[in-house]
């Protein structure tokens, strides 16, 4: 598998939950993507040369005998266009969806039609987390979300349309996830969100 981020930390984040995920699948990762069984796109919609890097990627990585994923805000922004605009892309999958990225893409290699997963976890909102067996080597600094989505509407701003609400992870969590980071090497933990200061604990009254 080959992993290609476009765009901000929270994607790189969003990158590093997808490797452990596939790692744990039994996947592993290779630099070259020309190389790989599977390639996964990770996008971003807020640079528009990031989208245009998509389009691309993509048109030259469909001459080769790859199952191509599109993850992140592109994918949740586009959708079912995608597939229709690029109907050798195999996967499309939003960032609340990603939990389900191994099994789509085994489905994928199997022959099953393209897939499109990108529902925003409203109910149930999932945070993906460092596991510290099939997650990457920790380096010196280390990302953790703490929220994601954003309320506001600002004109110039797409976030509440490919992040989708607020939704806000319980403190204990955070905690747990960070002092498992440190105990494997972390130095520096950065706290991600689209409005961090909004932050709630959503395990408090």
């Amino acid at each position: 598998m080959a992993l290609v981020t476009f765009g901000c930390q929270m994607n790189v984040h969003d990158s590093q939950r997808i490797e452990a995920l596939m790692r744990g699948a039994g996947y592993s990762l290779v630099d070259d993507p020309d190389g790989a069984d599977v390639v996964v796109l990770n996008t971003c919609s807020v640079r528009e040369k990031a989208e245009q890097k998509l389009r691309s990627e993509a048109g030259r990585l469909k001459k080769l005998d790859t199952v191509l994923v599109v993850a992140g805000c592109v994918a949740q922004q586009e959708g079912e266009r995608l597939v229709k605009s690029m109907p050798f892309i195999d996967v499309v999958v939003g960032p609340d969806n990603l939990h389900e990225l191994p099994g789509l893409v085994r489905e994928a290699e199997m022959g099953a039609a393209a897939a499109v997963r990108t529902v925003f976890d409203l109910d149930a909102p999932r945070f993906l987390a460092f596991d510290g067996v099939s997650s990457e080597p920790v380096g010196a600094t280390a990302f953790v979300t703490v929220m994601k989505g954003c309320d506001e509407r600002c004109s110039f701003c797409i976030v509440p349309y490919t992040r989708g609400p607020e939704r806000y992870r319980p403190a204990e969590e955070i905690v747990a996830e960070v002092r498992d980071l440190v105990a494997h090497g972390a130095r520096e933990v950065v706290l991600l969100g689209q409005t961090v200061n909004s932050y709630l604990d959503p395990t408090v009254p």
